[in-house]
């Protein structure tokens, strides 16, 4: 487990990048689960979300938003 404190960003090439802060890191059964309670943005090439709270699965490239999730789409 890992804790990542204050500012972090995720860039996954040029597909999305993760703005957020004090990220926990779960590097447990081959693979990472980023996980946070603050506030997060999510930006693509298609979308710009903001949300309260985030689990991040890397393996299955699966992202859960939480709280008050508001997103734009193009």
């Amino acid at each position: 487990m890992v804790n990542l404190s204050g500012k972090v960003k995720i860039l996954q090439g040029s597909n999305f990048e993760i703005n957020t802060k004090n990220l926990v890191i779960d590097q447990s059964d081959n693979n990472d689960i980023y996980s946070t309670n603050e506030d997060i943005r999510y930006r693509s090439k298609v979308a710009d979300i903001k949300a309260k709270g985030m689990i991040y699965n890397v393996k299955n490239q699966k992202i859960k938003l939480s709280g008050g999730v508001v997103g734009r789409y193009e």
